[in-house]
């Protein structure tokens, strides 16, 4: 009997929702919690940003994005920076490499911004000594939301700086 067309008391009005399973071809009935929340189990393929408000939730995610940049500085006599204001605010990790190509040393130094415009240096990479044809790897390890390299080549000096960072 249809309880929803029959039935004249709210409290007793009743329904049931079904969803159709695209592995299986059948309808399945959706489920709720105690809390009238829907029930999920199993794998779900989603895309664009997601909202999880339940933190409770185990999720775990396939798949990350990954960002690169590289930039080679070739008889370089002065004081600059490399790789300026990279936006690193929507990874979890990112590192940063210097690769001295040249046979003199360099002083490389990580700094971090909170706006892109202020740097500081990370106590962790300042002043960090790279001998010519060697190279440094300095690891973002303080939150921050932009971050470069500067240099110092002391005389003529031919490095390149990498970027790696993943969402």
């Amino acid at each position: 009997m249809n309880s929803l067309v029959f039935n004249t008391t709210a409290e007793e009005l009743r329904a049931s929702i079904y969803g159709y399973n695209q592995d299986t071809g059948l309808l399945e009935l959706v489920q709720l919690n105690a809390d009238g929340e829907m029930l999920v189990s199993g794998d779900l393929e989603l895309s664009g940003s997601v909202t999880i408000g339940n933190p409770l939730l185990t999720v775990q995610l396939a798949g990350n994005q990954f960002a690169s940049d590289s930039q080679t500085l070739e008889d370089v006599t002065a004081v600059g920076v490399a790789l300026e204001a990279t936006d690193i605010s929507q990874l979890r990790t990112a590192t940063m490499f210097v690769d001295n190509t040249g046979t003199t040393p360099i002083t490389a130094t990580l700094q971090l911004s909170p706006d892109g415009t202020t740097y500081f240096d990370d106590p962790n990479y300042t002043d960090v000594t790279i001998d010519g044809e060697t190279s440094a790897i300095m690891v973002v390890g303080i939150f921050a939301q932009f971050a470069q390299i500067q240099y110092d080549p002391g005389v003529s000096a031919t490095f390149t700086v990498y970027y790696n960072g993943q969402a």
